[in-house]
Order: C-alpha cells, then structure tokens, then sequence
C-alpha cells in the first residue's frame, strides 16, 4: 500500500516523530512523509507513533491508498530536500 503521513506535533516531539518517519518513509515536506509500506509496517509505524506523540496535543493524519498509481500529486514552488520536480 501507499501512504502519506503528515504531523503537527509539539516542536519538542518534532525531531523523534521526523526520525521516526523517515525510517519508514521519504520526506516530501519538513513535516510530510510518503511511501509504499506493508500492512505490518504500518502497524508497527502507527504504534511506534503512538509511543511518541502526546495525543492532547499532537496531531498526525496517515493517508491510505492501495497504491500511488490511484493518486494525483501537483507540487508548487520550492521541492523539499534535493528533489527534482519533472
């Protein structure tokens, strides 16, 4: 499957959720991974997040898709981390 995993957390979760993400996922913005990923994965990832975040305050949304080719994806402006828009 394909996810998407965006997070608004506390800047003081920021660094182990970013961690955390990226060992899972690539980054597309500072705060927005995306990536294939099994369903075990995504349970491990989403438990692990649990374990990280404050669920009064954090926030994190993961989008679920069978796979990228069912998903449109237009980028403007400065492409994160060395990424080439084609």
């Amino acid at each position: 499957m394909y996810i998407i995993c965006c997070y608004d957390v506390a800047s003081r979760r920021n660094k182990p959720v970013n961690k955390l993400c990226a060992a899972y996922l690539q980054p597309l913005q500072r705060s927005v991974f995306a990536g294939h990923i099994t369903e075990r994965q995504l349970m491990k990832f989403q438990i692990a997040l649990a374990e990280v975040i404050d669920t009064e305050e954090d926030t994190i949304t993961i989008f679920v898709a069978a796979n990228a080719i069912h998903l449109a994806r237009w980028q403007i402006g400065v492409v994160a981390r060395g990424g080439t828009i084609i």
